[in-house]
């Protein structure tokens, strides 16, 4: 014996039966009656979930504050995509030690970092900084 479609999807016809046998046992002549009240509660329940859902979209607030929740998540996914962007970027002491290893292997004279520190010192620079005070200090 085929089983309806519409039970098809909620299981087989014996599963069904054996549903029916335990509703008829804990409820007997008042099963329609469950049933009904069953039926009544999910009915209501989904109409308060829609309104619910109505309300939401319907209230400015709430609407303004989805909103800037989705704004700030694009923008934090532009920031991540932005600092992904910089950790792939060659430092400037990368550069310099990459163009100082290929003029070495050219055969270019090239001074070694200890040279280059040593002047910096002399001339007042901070070696931790990498960069070289103004040479014009007459304002101070």
């Amino acid at each position: 014996m085929p089983s309806l479609p519409v039970l098809a999807f909620f299981g087989s016809l014996q599963e069904w039966i054996v549903i029916l046998v335990l509703g008829l046992l804990l409820f007997g002549r008042r099963l329609p009656e469950v049933g009904r009240q069953v039926g009544r509660g999910l009915a209501e329940l989904r109409r308060h979930v829609d309104q619910f859902k109505a309300e939401i979209e319907r209230d400015d607030s709430l609407r303004s504050a989805r909103d800037s929740l989705g704004e700030a998540r694009r923008g934090l996914s532009d920031l991540k995509r932005t600092t992904d962007i910089r950790r792939q970027l060659p430092t400037p002491k990368g550069i310099v030690d990459d163009l100082t290893q290929s003029a070495r292997e050219a055969g270019h004279d090239v001074p070694d970092d200890s040279a280059s520190a040593a002047a910096d010192e002399r001339n007042g620079a901070d070696p931790e900084a990498g960069a070289s005070p103004p040479a014009d200090s007459a304002g101070e």
